[in-house]
């Protein structure tokens, strides 16, 4: 059994595309994030021991007497419920920016976290799923650090991979989610034609957002139209009263960015679990690294991923280190076009892949490389030299990867090009293709 087994929660759903899920390493192999059932973690047993809340009193916990420094509870969140990998069940933030995002011809871009933000959700009685390894949180926006021109899609309508977006895995089975569309990114000819195709159907009109719906097995989508904006609402909450205040707030958002925009939010973490400065991987890749990878620019797109949780890691049933730590765990996914496809993903394109796991210690991250990222067992893997202070590669599955560490932080790396004559068939190849980005990686985790 792997240390870092994820809990199981189905995040958002996009528009027509089925749920991710985070879901539980297969035996010797890294963590996969697909469109899958989760499998039923295995349950722990634990015995209560007291800890001190932020007021002073003594709370009961799943935690070991010796680990108590590992947990902190939080209201709402019953700790008798919470997997033994659940440090702190509510750990994240999010900030909107007051830097607004433009394009060069001045159209201020919707920044789709702040359309319903996180604080927004909460303020439903709806509670953020505790999850330390799975990515419950997504955040999609266009970024400078991205240099490759762009142009609408001209024929389909982009999804939330596509274009702006972001999401929030819910407890109870619930989910919200936004997509943002400007004319930037789709016309009002290709809206239209999508909107009539999914069979979206006129709702009411709103503050002067034409509001449509469309049922769907579970819960309902919404299409948010104004002028040359279409914004997505996907809500799988029970409570019809949640639903209609989410629709409203998200229009009274909309309306009070035409005076009071507002930019991309800011995640940070923020628990007595974790106190130690911890590697945010978007800050880690840009557009050279694409560059070097591809021969193409990186795409403005940049696609964030992130729990709710600080993890808890027990190595204790694969290694001799007894010794439980704290992680905080992140992704960030770059792509780049093919010079032929000027949208924001393109047809055919390139994608990086870098996950950061910061732990609270050297001997933790050691420990993290070797039984999860390679797995145990795994005879694919190598040492690689020229990145990190440790390094292997190794296959996941039929994908090449390269892992590192750095201190106490672990970096996953994964390079896919979906072009096949140039996809690399070979740790040998995909070793000389990643190399100069994992040591590009290592120069400024060493300066952090």
């Amino acid at each position: 059994m792997n240390p870092d087994t994820p809990s199981s929660n189905p995040l958002p759903q996009a528009e027509t595309e089925p749920p991710f899920q985070p879901q539980k390493p297969r035996g010797k192999k890294k963590l996969l994030i697909g469109l899958v059932a989760v499998v039923i973690l295995v349950a722990i047993a634990v015995v209560v021991a007291m800890i001190l809340s932020p007021k002073g009193k003594q709370q009961a916990t799943q935690a070991e007497a010796s680990d108590t420094s590992l947990y902190h509870d939080r209201a709402g969140y019953d700790r008798k419920t919470l997997e033994a990998n659940i440090g702190d069940p509510l750990a994240i933030t999010m900030t909107a920016k007051k830097e607004t995002q433009a394009l060069s011809d001045g159209t201020t871009i919707i920044p789709a976290c702040s359309v319903i933000s996180m604080d927004d959700v909460q303020k439903q009685d709806l509670k953020l799923y505790p999850n330390g390894f799975g990515f419950p949180v997504q955040q999609h926006y266009l970024s400078k650090s991205g240099k490759a021109q762009f142009l609408p899609q001209a024929n389909q309508m982009p999804l939330s991979d596509e274009t702006m977006s972001c999401s929030y895995g819910l407890t109870a089975d619930q989910s919200v989610a936004i997509t943002v569309n400007q004319a930037f990114t789709a016309t009002k000819e290709v809206v239209s034609n999508w909107a009539e195709s999914s069979k979206y159907e006129a709702n009411i009109t709103m503050d002067g957002y034409a509001i449509f719906k469309k049922a769907e097995p579970v819960g309902a989508s919404y299409l948010l139209r104004k002028n040359d904006d279409a914004i997505g609402v996907r809500l799988v909450v029970s409570d019809d009263k949640k639903v209609d205040s989410l629709l409203k707030t998200a229009v009274s958002n909309l309306n009070s960015f035409e005076t009071d925009p507002k930019g991309i939010s800011d995640v940070a973490y923020k628990s007595p679990t974790f106190t130690d400065p911890y590697v945010k991987s978007c800050d880690l890749i840009d557009n050279d690294d694409l560059k070097q990878l591809t021969g193409a620019d990186a795409s403005t797109l940049v696609r964030e991923y992130w729990p709710t949780a600080v993890g808890v890691a027990d190595f204790s049933k694969v290694s001799d280190y007894k010794t439980k730590s704290n992680y905080l765990r992140n992704r960030c996914v770059r792509t780049s076009n093919t010079p032929e496809y000027k949208t924001l993903v393109g047809t055919y394109h390139h994608t990086l892949q870098v996950t950061a796991t910061s732990y609270e210690n050297e001997q933790a991250a050691a420990q993290s490389l070797v039984h999860y990222s390679v797995g145990d067992g795994n005879t694919t893997k190598a040492k690689f030299d020229g990145a990190g202070q440790e390094a292997y590669l190794y296959m996941s599955d039929t994908q090449p990867m390269l892992s590192l560490r750095q201190g106490k932080t672990v970096i996953d790396i994964e390079y896919r090009s979906y072009l096949k004559t140039i996809e690399p068939v070979d740790l040998t190849t995909y070793g000389k293709q990643i190399l100069p980005v994992a040591q590009n990686i290592t120069k400024k985790l060493q300066s952090l």
